[in-house]
């Protein structure tokens, strides 16, 4: 079965009106808004892109935690040279980079250029889903299996922001799905990390909390400590050089 990436499928080869994929496209066009607002007042970053680890610790270790907060591991990035994939053009290309490397239980967080989907239609993140089952337009959400791959958009998020997207999508690989996209559709609000709209909370549920903690990509348990292990990958066209430090005169 073929992996999508999460809420962002565009199936272009349909024909006639779908009025599921109908709701799902302005669902989903209201994300790439916010994502073209962000883009606009935030300065594109390098290939060092730096998550607070503190931040996404603080996330995942909030009131709804109880007393199994999760411990965000960020291992160090590996440069990852491929001009093919450090810019993401199309649903094949975020597949094709995501099964680069699948090992489990770890997370893998590749950081591009550019996660496009279109004209005006870019996205901050995305995470790898497996669909098992229709789209349901009552719940607005489809049955699926979440992967262990996660990828940002560089150039869109950076600070705070980045490690609230961060952990969005931390969120999706770890089993939650969005909460709120019924209220987006007319014009509501739903003050949690998982609401479609990113960098407007924190907050997680108890029963999120719940889903996460029974995910296959968590790791530890109650006794010892849970926690999530990331490998980061700095997506880059060429190799980094960095010049030699001159000797002393």
């Amino acid at each position: 079965m073929k992996r999508r990436i999460t809420a962002e499928t565009d199936n272009k080869k349909s024909q006639g009106r779908d009025w599921t994929k109908e709701i799902r496209h302005f669902v989903w066009f209201g994300w790439a808004v916010f994502a073209t607002c962000v883009s606009i007042m935030t300065t594109p970053t390098s290939a060092a892109t730096v998550v607070d680890e503190a931040a996404l610790d603080g996330i995942f270790s909030q009131e709804s935690f109880g007393d199994t907060p999760v411990d965000i591991r960020l291992l160090p990035k590996q440069e990852l040279v491929s001009p093919q994939f450090s810019s993401i053009d199309n649903v094949a290309e975020q597949e094709a980079l995501w099964a680069l490397n699948d090992t489990q239980p770890q997370l893998h967080l590749y950081y591009v250029d550019k996660i496009d989907r279109g004209p005006f239609f870019s996205v901050a993140g995305t995470a790898e889903f497996t669909p098992t089952g229709p789209f349901d337009p009552r719940t607005v959400q489809q049955p699926g299996i979440w992967g262990n791959s996660i990828t940002i958009d560089r150039d869109l998020v950076s600070g705070d922001l980045l490690a609230q997207v961060v952990a969005h999508e931390i969120g999706h690989t770890l089993g939650v799905y969005h909460v709120g996209e019924r209220e987006v559709l007319f014009g509501g609000f739903v003050d949690n990390l998982m609401f479609p709209f990113g960098g407007v909370s924190d907050l997680l549920y108890e029963s999120q909390v719940a889903t996460m903690l029974t995910s296959p990509f968590m790791q530890g348990d109650a006794a010892t400590g849970f926690f999530v292990e990331i490998q980061q990958y700095d997506v880059v066209r060429e190799p980094t050089v960095i010049a030699p430090v001159p000797l002393p005169a």
